[in-house]
């Protein structure tokens, strides 16, 4: 005979599968999401970097976070014990003279900065200074700007930086590290500088520094796209916020100390016919994008001067 306390009883069990289904799902669903974030494998190319975005712990550090795979944090202990075994140089421009400032400054650390981006003498006096200083890692950056004011063009600035890094790969022992930094971006915040570099030339300039890593056969650090992800990236259109000096150096220091194979050459075999083939063209987009009203006569190649291309 059915009564009304079997009901109840049925009403209840009926309850509870209902329940225990709804849980089961949800505990199924964060089962899903672990094994997606368990599924990541270690970052092992500089291409898996991108995309990602920057993300800050609790003490306001920031740390670049790709999508794709997992890369292991760099603390300032680690970069400061590893850029000091590597006796760290940078050279070139203000760029690298900014990462020599965050290094003395936020990691307590001698990163010295040689200033070169013009005289070819330079080269000969600052390699008896790496070699007498024993240096393992030279960090290269020039920019843009370099290109207008000490040299007559792309072609010039190229032959003269190629130039440069073959004087310093002869002057330093085999080992030595050599990494060429890449400019990422100029935005609007720096006028003359967006009015003194319209976007294609900056394109020009980007694959011109991959070809002289690639001709090289050194390393080439492209900077992650902080601009998306981060609007105080620049402190004025083409220098960096402290914490973006902050994720270049740990990109440094997964390249040099942590096995991260920098990203795989924009043009891997290198010959003397493709690189006149190249810089013709992109000659003939640089005379099509002339700086515009806004660049002061200053930054025009005025009293530039053109560097030979190596013989041999």
């Amino acid at each position: 005979m059915f009564r009304p306390a079997h009901a109840a009883l049925l009403l209840l069990m009926g309850v509870i599968c209902v329940v225990q289904t709804w849980r089961n799902r949800s505990m199924q669903v964060v089962d899903v999401a672990s094994l997606v974030v368990a599924s990541k494998r270690r970052c092992e190319m500089a291409e898996d970097l991108l995309p990602g975005k920057v993300v800050s712990d609790d003490t306001g550090s920031a740390y670049w976070e790709p999508s794709r795979c997992v890369l292991d944090r760099a603390d300032l202990s680690e970069m400061v014990t590893c850029m000091n075994e590597k006796k760290l140089v940078l050279m070139g421009d203000s760029i690298a003279e900014q990462m020599s400032t965050y290094g003395r400054r936020a990691l307590n650390s001698s990163f010295p900065f040689l200033r070169d981006v013009s005289s070819q003498g330079y080269a000969m006096k600052h390699a008896a200074e790496l070699r007498a200083q024993k240096t393992s890692l030279v960090l290269f950056s020039m920019g843009l700007w370099d290109v207008g004011v000490h040299f007559c063009g792309l072609k010039s600035f190229y032959y003269s930086i190629k130039n440069k890094i073959k004087v310093y790969k002869a002057a330093l022992p085999a080992d030595t590290m050599f990494v060429i930094h890449n400019l990422q971006y100029i935005n609007g915040k720096n006028p003359v500088a967006t009015a003194c570099n319209p976007q294609k030339k900056l394109e020009v300039y980007r694959d011109m520094i991959s070809l002289v890593a690639s001709c090289s056969n050194i390393t080439h650090m492209t900077t992650y796209d902080y601009s998306a992800s981060m609007p105080d990236a620049s402190i004025d259109g083409v220098h960096y916020s402290q914490k973006v000096q902050q994720l270049k150096m740990q990109t440094l220091t997964h390249i040099a100390c942590k096995g991260l194979l920098p990203e795989k050459p924009q043009y891997p075999s290198c010959t003397p016919q493709m690189e006149s083939d190249l810089l013709m063209v992109w000659e003939g987009i640089e005379e099509a994008t002339r700086p515009n009203e806004g660049c002061p006569q200053k930054l025009a190649p005025l009293t530039c001067r053109e560097v030979p291309a190596e013989k041999g």
